[in-house]
């Protein structure tokens, strides 16, 4: 028996949950492989009940018996063509709307083939390419395989951030977002706590699996946000009304921004790639074969026929574990992670070779700051202060003049005391690299200095 794998959207259906409302096919992508598998749903699909592999309701002449009331469905079908006419006549029917064929893809090595194709032009950093694909490749099946995770499985964000407009930042975001939605709607991020909990209450009560950023034009810091990558749950009060919700949710955050900077919270959930474009204006670069929205939109079903491919070609293997997994998405990693590296892709969890202009740039300045700390040196704040602005690090805080008002200083003062006892690791005198705890001396403000201690070798 032959098992056609079909993803489709479909148009706003009016209908009450449990009744049989039509679907009216508008695309679609479908690979074959022997055995069958039942519905795998998403967003509204959940208040109808067609969330699982496990799901028992089968979907004849177009119809879904228990369509929520919501409007579109989106999902990924399956239908045992052969085992019954009327699914059989119903897959070649909505095929014959896509375009009167199936786009296949496989096997691993022409899914492989395909996907470095699709991301040949990107303008990755060279030394940190393999790493920087299999988070692409990561993001992609995220939102594939939302209901291969366990439910309330957590998983990271994804943060592209670009040298320069035009890098292709955002063309990363729709090569996941569009082939499982059909489209891809962007948000701004706000820069008032208040209205980021908003937003993703917003997003959450929608059932939308995705929360995306684009062109993020400040340093991102948002408990919010960190807490939705953190948390199953999320809770929050209806606006204009006094209760409270609480709603679980599969949303994935993705966000891109031009030398994009975040948290050090953010940081530890965030798999980040930077993009680096060498021209000095984007028009100037060729690109031989660009990916735009609308190209994008129309390679939706070979895309999804290739993660497809990746799914399966893990399953035929046995399901193996990654050979390193992302501290605190334990359930993410062994099945996203592992089906990356099962492609021979590569692990998405390893850390990047070396961020220049994005990520967390506090962590990293505080890096260079006690790299360029004498060891065994006490220095004042203002001593301290100064040789970070000589070097030019915390900008946003100190700014490019180097002076400091009295809220620049409480920034950078707190700065300092939540690395106190942090290692660090630096080079010494021989060229070897050695560990060294960052330390604050002192209680009172005026006595307090700070220093590095090398640890013994």
């Amino acid at each position: 028996m032959t098992s056609a794998f079909l993803h489709l959207w479909t148009a706003s259906v009016p209908g009450r949950r449990g009744n049989q409302t039509p679907l009216k096919f508008r695309c679609g992508m479908a690979s074959t492989a022997d055995g069958g598998f039942r519905a795998l749903g998403s967003g509204a699909a959940s208040d109808a009940g067609v969330g699982s592999w496990a799901d028992e309701r089968h979907y004849y002449h177009g119809r879904a018996r228990g369509y929520g009331a919501r409007g579109s469905y989106l999902g990924l079908l399956s239908f045992r063509v052969g085992s019954d006419p009327d699914a059989a006549r119903c897959l070649r029917s909505a095929v014959g709307q896509f375009g009167g064929s199936i786009p296949v893809v496989g096997n691993m090595s022409k899914a492989r083939e395909f996907l470095e194709a699709l991301l040949v032009e990107v303008c990755f950093q060279k030394e940190d390419k393999c790493r920087s694909l299999a988070v692409v490749l990561a993001e992609m099946l995220t939102l594939y395989c939302t209901h291969l995770l366990p439910p309330g499985a957590l998983r990271p964000g994804f943060l592209f951030s670009g040298n320069a407009e035009g890098s292709g930042k955002t063309t990363l975001a729709f090569l996941a977002i569009i082939p499982r939605l059909g489209y891809a709607a962007a948000a701004c991020a706000p820069k008032d706590e208040d209205e980021m909990r908003k937003e993703i209450l917003a997003v959450a009560l929608a059932g939308k699996p995705v929360f995306f950023l684009d062109n993020v034009k400040h340093h991102l810091s948002s408990s919010s946000l960190e807490r939705l990558m953190t948390a199953p749950l999320v809770e929050g009060r209806i606006l204009g009304e006094s209760r409270e919700v609480t709603i679980p949710h599969n949303v994935t955050v993705v966000i891109t921004g031009n030398g994009a900077t975040i948290s050090p919270d953010l940081r530890r959930r965030l798999l980040i790639v930077e993009l680096f474009m060498p021209e000095a204006k984007a028009e100037l670069h060729v690109f031989q074969n660009p990916l735009t929205y609308e190209e994008i939109v129309g390679l939706a079903p070979e895309i999804l026929a290739a993660l497809w491919a990746l799914v399966r070609h893990w399953r035929d293997q046995g399901c193996p574990p990654p050979s390193r997994s992302l501290n605190g998405f334990g359930a993410w990693s062994a099945t996203v992670a592992a089906i990356v590296e099962c492609a021979e892709f590569g692990s998405p969890c390893v850390e990047p070779a070396n961020l220049k202009f994005s990520g967390d740039k506090a962590t990293a300045d505080i890096e260079r700051l006690a790299e360029r700390m004498n060891p065994g040196t006490k220095y004042t704040f203002s001593q301290l202060a100064e040789l970070a602005s000589d070097h030019d690090l915390f900008d946003w805080i100190i700014g490019q003049e180097g002076a400091l008002d009295a809220s620049a200083k409480s920034a950078l003062g707190k700065l300092f005391k939540r690395c106190n006892d942090r290692i660090f690791e630096v080079t010494d005198d021989d060229g070897k690299m050695r560990r060294a705890k960052f330390c604050v001396l002192g209680k009172d403000r005026k006595e307090r200095r700070y220093c590095l201690q090398l640890s013994v070798r």
